[in-house]
């Protein structure tokens, strides 16, 4: 049996994993690359190294960014899967 995993964990995994889904609709649409699914969070080390460049970049999308550029369809996605996250944990309390 693999690692277990906390609730919270499971669903903070679920939720990046629903909106890397529906970003990468999105930038797929807008000519970007589209990038790897997250790896479950892991404690962080003493020393982390200084985050990549696509790292910076991807923060400076995320920060310049206006809901008003965004598709109605992405935003409508993006609170489906906040609603379907916050089911979830409300069902399993």
């Amino acid at each position: 049996m693999g690692p277990k995993i906390s609730r919270k964990q499971f669903l903070h995994s679920l939720s990046v994993l629903g909106a890397a889904t529906a970003l990468s609709g999105f930038a797929d649409r807008a000519g970007a690359v589209p990038v790897a699914a997250p790896q479950l969070a892991q404690a962080p080390a003493a020393n982390p190294a200084p985050p990549p460049a696509v790292t910076a970049e991807a923060a400076d999308f995320v920060v310049g960014t206006g809901w008003s550029e965004l598709p109605e369809e992405l935003v409508a996605l993006g609170k489906k899967h906040i609603l379907d996250a916050i089911g979830l944990a409300l069902a399993g309390e």
